[in-house]
């Protein structure tokens, strides 16, 4: 067996016709008056598939329940700013002495 047989006429052989002239009849195929003129369809790219019911009322609870989180979160951490605020002026006000910040006078004339 010759090696261009082999090849399954790769290297050519005398008796085909070239690449351009087997293929410029079949459609959508380029030919020398139209390079570009082939026409490539091409499969959708695949889509996820639809929601289940179930599935659907579990992504909304899902959600309530990250939203109720969130602002017990937010009061948390409002609650926590103002104990923090209110130890930090304690803790000045009794640093400084009580005679000293609440001087003879302040609340009454």
């Amino acid at each position: 067996m010759r090696k261009e047989q082999s090849l399954g006429g790769v290297m050519g052989s005398e008796g085909r016709k070239p690449f351009r002239e087997q293929h410029a009849s079949q459609p959508g195929a380029a030919t020398e008056d139209h390079p570009r003129r082939s026409t490539v369809y091409r499969a959708s790219p695949p889509r996820p598939p639809e929601l289940t019911a179930a599935l659907k009322r579990q992504l909304e609870a899902d959600e309530s329940y990250r939203r109720e989180r969130e602002q017990v979160e937010r009061r948390s951490v409002v609650r926590g700013l103002i104990l923090l605020a209110l130890l930090t002026l304690s803790g000045s006000i009794l640093r400084a002495g009580l005679g000293r910040v609440f001087v003879h006078g302040w609340w009454r004339p």
